[in-house]
C-alpha cells in the first residue's frame, strides 16, 4: 500500500489511475541502474522514457531483414530522433501504466 497516495498497487489499473490526480507519483519516480564499471546511474522518469524509446527504435532496425548491421552505415541519427519524438508520448503513457501496476 502506497501511504503517500493511499492506493493499493494490486487493485485494477483504472481504479489506481483515477486515484492519481496529478502525475507527481510517477514523475517523481527515480530509476537506479548498476553499471558494469561498478557505478550507479539514477534517471528521472522523463529520461527513462526517452531511453526506452531509443532501445525500441534500435530493436525495430534490428528486426528488419534488409539492414546490414555489421558496419555503421545503418545508423541514421535523424531517423532515430524522429522515431523517439513520435513514440515518446505513447511510451510515456505505457510506462505510467506499468509503474502504477507495480511492474517497474
Amino acid at each position: 500500500m502506497d501511504k503517500k497516495y493511499k492506493f493499493d498497487l494490486k487493485k485494477g489499473t483504472t481504479e489506481n489511475l483515477k486515484k492519481i490526480k496529478d502525475d507527481s507519483y510517477i514523475m517523481d519516480k527515480k530509476f537506479t541502474f548498476n553499471l558494469k564499471d561498478g557505478t550507479t546511474k539514477t534517471m528521472e522518469f522523463e529520461e527513462f522514457v526517452r531511453w526506452c524509446c531509443l532501445i525500441e527504435a534500435v530493436q525495430v532496425v534490428d528486426n528488419q531483414q534488409d539492414v546490414d548491421t555489421t558496419n555503421d552505415k545503418w545508423i541514421k541519427p535523424l531517423a532515430f530522433q524522429k522515431y523517439i519524438d513520435e513514440r515518446y508520448h505513447s511510451m510515456k503513457h505505457d510506462l505510467k501504466v506499468e509503474v502504477v501496476m507495480g511492474n517497474i
